[in-house]
């Protein structure tokens, strides 16, 4: 496919190569004037990184499952052979989910590895658990990031994700769930929805409500119905809650005017890359 020229009626962008009308002195698309170089790498920083390639989303899941990978290999390790059921639903032994990045719900012990609250974010807990959060990652990631943008997206999932488990260890500090073992990317998830939840209360769209309704509010309560059911499954709603309130913050932000570079967003996405992988290897 030949690349589109500046024909006179357009004109081409030299730093993210986007079109622009002929009497346009900046790029739509990422602020850079029109009528200078292309840009050296560290000016390159400051462009807008559109969403509609879903580079984070895809990087999120395919980093996710990486893990989870990784998991089962430590589970299958020394010739041991797990059940199907295991694999559906186990991510390993208590001690095989701690060595990965898992979070003990208690104050002394989150304050003593606070990058648990960062690693959890990518361990899970059977193939159904990681399946179910990654497709719904996938499905939200679809609308939230070509709306912000693919650094403002990681870096909302990155932060809602260690919000969510934050909530965790603050409702244990008052009396809720205590000394349990979690993981689980469904906070960063929750996180994602309410990205959406708050660009569209912000931008005034009339589908915040049905969207409230069916995807948030169905969510929590089932997954209070789940831990009333004594299933044996315990769904960490503090995580969600707390990751969806912090999500919800980011859209209201994000949908206000956008500022004509998007230096800190890439820079804090490149910080928040740099985190995700150190508390890993801190685990």
């Amino acid at each position: 496919m030949s690349e589109p020229r500046d024909s006179g009626k357009t004109r081409l962008c030299a730093s993210c190569r986007a079109l622009n009308g002929a009497d346009f002195d900046r790029c739509i698309r990422c602020g850079s004037r029109l009528d200078q170089a292309p840009q050296p790498p560290a000016e390159r920083l400051r462009v807008h990184v559109g969403g509609e390639g879903l580079w984070a989303t895809k990087g999120i899941v395919g980093f996710t499952l990486l893990i989870y990978a990784l998991q089962i290999m430590a589970m299958t390790g020394h010739g041991a052979k797990p059940d199907p059921l295991q694999l559906l639903f186990s991510g390993g032994s208590a001690r095989e989910l701690l060595r990965f990045g898992a979070l003990i719900i208690e104050p002394d012990r989150a304050a003593a590895a606070p990058f648990r609250l960062l690693s959890a974010v990518f361990v899970h807990v059977g193939l159904l658990h990681v399946g179910m959060n990654m497709l719904g990652l996938s499905n939200l990631g679809r609308i939230a990031e070509p709306a912000v943008g693919s650094a403002r997206l990681l870096v909302a999932y990155v932060v809602t994700g260690v919000a969510g488990f934050a909530t965790s260890v603050a409702w244990a500090a008052a009396g809720g769930m205590h000394g349990a073992i979690t993981a689980g990317a469904s906070g960063a998830v929750f996180g994602v929805m309410g990205v959406i939840l708050g660009w569209m209360l912000r931008r005034r769209d009339p589908r915040w409500k049905q969207f409230a309704v069916q995807a948030v509010f169905y969510s929590v309560i089932f997954g209070f119905a789940m831990n009333a059911s004594h299933s044996g499954i315990q769904v960490n709603n503090s995580a969600h809650i707390g990751g969806l309130a912090c999500g919800t913050l980011f859209g209201l932000v994000y949908a206000g005017r956008r500022a004509q570079t998007d230096l800190w967003a890439n820079v804090a996405a490149g910080i928040s890359i740099a985190a995700c992988a150190a508390s890993l290897l801190l685990s």
